[in-house]
Formats: C-alpha cells, sequence, structure tokens
C-alpha cells in the first residue's frame, strides 16, 4: 500500500484532526459551535430559497476585486479554510506543509469570484482532491477552476513535474516550445543526447511551432523525446476538454485552454511523455483521475480513494441518473410482466 493511500484512509472529520497550521481544529473566536454536517453528503441543494449558502461567502454578492484587499472576504474565507482544513490535511504528503496549501488555497479562493459563487461542497471536494497528490492550488501545480456553480480540480504541467522528480525516478526534465527564429536538429540515427539539439533565439523569438519533453531517468538513461505541434495539442483540447466545449458553447471563453494555452500546450506534452516513463503510483493515480474527470466520465473512487461519502458527492448527478434510469427500468419491467401473466379462466 502507498503511503498516499494510507494517508487517503485516515483522513478526519472537523475537531477530530489538524488545522492548517499544525494545530488542533477549533473555531474561530465568534464563530459559534462547530459544524456537526459532513460536507461531503449536504442535506439538501444550495442556492436561493435553499437555506444554505449560495457561495462560499453565503451569499451571491460576491467579492468584486478590484486590486483592493477586501478584509470581510477574506476573513469569511479564511474562516471557511479553517473550518474545513482538517479534510485535507491528513492527506497531504509530508513534503507539503499544511500551512502553506492552506495559504495557496485562500489566495485561489479570493483571487477568484467564479470560485466564491460555487457550491460550497465542490470547492472542498477540489481541494481535498489537490491535497490527496500533494500539489498545492497555487495556479502553477495546481489549478481549481469554476465550471459555473461546480469547481475542478486541475493539475498543471508542473505538478506532473512535481510529481516525477518526487518519485525519485527522474533525475531530469528537459521541456520547452520550439520557435519560430530557433535553430534545432533531429537525428535518430545518432545516440543521446547528439540527436537533439535546440538553440533558442533569444534576440527576437518568434512564435511557438512545437513542444517537447523528454527526461534523464536516475538510472542515467534518456526517455524518448516527446513532440507535440499546435494541432495536436487543439485536436485533444477538442475532443477531451469538457471545460473548453463549455466555454466555447457558452460564449464565456474563460477555460485554460483559452486563458494559458502555452501551459495546456506543454502540459499536453509533458503527459505524453509521462506515460513512457517509470512513474510512481500516485503519478499513474494522477493521470487515471484527470482521463476520466477531462472527459466527463465518473471518477472511480478507487482512483483517489476518495471516502464513499466523497464520491458520491463527486459524482452526484451521475447517481441520480443512474437511480433515475434503473427506477424506469423496474417499473417498465413490472409493467411488462403484468402484461404477459395469463388472464383467469372464465
Amino acid at each position: 500500500m502507498s503511503a498516499l493511500k494510507d494517508r487517503v484512509r485516515r483522513l478526519v472529520i472537523p475537531g477530530q484532526g489538524h488545522d492548517a497550521h499544525g494545530d488542533r481544529a477549533r473555531p474561530r473566536e465568534g464563530a459559534g459551535p462547530a459544524s456537526t454536517v459532513n460536507p461531503f453528503n449536504p442535506t439538501g441543494p444550495s442556492g436561493p430559497g435553499s437555506g444554505r449558502p449560495e457561495g462560499l461567502l453565503g451569499h451571491s454578492d460576491q467579492h468584486a476585486g478590484g486590486g483592493l484587499v477586501n478584509l470581510a472576504t477574506r476573513d469569511v474565507l479564511q474562516g471557511w479554510i479553517d473550518a474545513h482544513s482538517p479534510f485535507w490535511a491528513e492527506a497531504l504528503p509530508d513534503c507539503v506543509r499544511p500551512g502553506a496549501f492552506a495559504a495557496a488555497a485562500l489566495t485561489a479562493l479570493y483571487n477568484d469570484t467564479r470560485l466564491q459563487r460555487c457550491d460550497p461542497q465542490s470547492v472542498l471536494m477540489a481541494l481535498v482532491q489537490s491535497a490527496y497528490f500533494g500539489l498545492l492550488p497555487d495556479g502553477k501545480h495546481a489549478v481549481i477552476v469554476a465550471d459555473g456553480r461546480h469547481a475542478d480540480f486541475v493539475p498543471m504541467y508542473q505538478g506532473y513535474l512535481e510529481l516525477m522528480y518526487r518519485s525519485g525516478l527522474v533525475k531530469t526534465v528537459v521541456f520547452d516550445h520550439i520557435r519560430h527564429g530557433d535553430t534545432w536538429r533531429v537525428d535518430q540515427g545518432k545516440p543521446a543526447p547528439d540527436d537533439f539539439t535546440h538553440v533558442k533565439n533569444v534576440i527576437s523569438p518568434g512564435p511557438p511551432l512545437v513542444a517537447y519533453t523528454f527526461a534523464w531517468l536516475a538510472n542515467g538513461a534518456r526517455s524518448q523525446i516527446h513532440f507535440c505541434t499546435r494541432e495536436r495539442a487543439e485536436a485533444i483540447r477538442d475532443q477531451w476538454s469538457k471545460h473548453y466545449r463549455r466555454a466555447e458553447e457558452n460564449g464565456t471563453y474563460d477555460s485554460l485552454w483559452h486563458t494559458r494555452f502555452a501551459d495546456m500546450w506543454l502540459k499536453t506534452a509533458v503527459r505524453q511523455a509521462a506515460r513512457g516513463l517509470p512513474t510512481s503510483p500516485e503519478m499513474r493515480q494522477l493521470m487515471d483521475y484527470e482521463d476520466q474527470a477531462e472527459r466527463g466520465g465518473r471518477v472511480p473512487s478507487s482512483v483517489v480513494n476518495l471516502p464513499r461519502e466523497a464520491w458520491a458527492a463527486a459524482n452526484a448527478d451521475d447517481l441520480a441518473s443512474d437511480a433515475h434510469h434503473a427506477a424506469y427500468r423496474a417499473a417498465k419491467e413490472a409493467a411488462q410482466a403484468a402484461t404477459d401473466e395469463p388472464g383467469e379462466s372464465p
């Protein structure tokens, strides 16, 4: 059993673990008694007229940004972080400090008003998933993105690199864009490292042509070089990214593929290389998780070893649809059975 699996199984509930600073979890002053509601199993829908918070701030008029620090908003978000930090504190690997994770989460929530309007349970789920893999939600290693009122955890290419290095199986990862004006050559007939050279044009770099990734392993060997053209990255985006498709359909154009295309392009190349590298169980779990989540499929609980109630919350819509179809099939079969029964003889 991996250390990550063991940590996940020791996930605690509020009042029984440690807060973001390593101390015993306790309610903030003036916050009243700690809630005993399991945030993975809410008792009813959120939104107007439901009696539950419409967003992280408890109302629809969220912090509007503008560059000034809204202390009231920041304090409310800090209180939410402190109250829920036990849910991710025990899942974090030893190399990630809970305080650093909590600080990154607070910054992410404060700077994105769309996340403030998301359902709090989905925000918590996204943060817990980020903690499982030990990736800070700092916008660099991982991003918590808003998809309507639902929040999703999205690892970035730096997060994949972090897990590669953390495994101890990879010594160095080389990745970059080849741009117009650069000098580069590929000669598959020569041994590494003479089979590939790339000299940048640092004076007047042009637009990127292709992204590439390769790795030097701990045993001194070098991996295959993986190239990814812009056309291939766009084809993968169009086929698999539900966030991109929804942003296109809604006319918001605010998915990571819209706002950080270069990073997502590099991530595509890094993921291609990762599939051919010796990897840790955590890396394989992350790739399996993202394959399922990005394609809009149900995330199996075995991927991140979620508690049963957490997995049910993450897949609530799918489970409700399954229940509806099962009830329909049962009613149809019962009606058919009643029709097929022979009538009584006169």
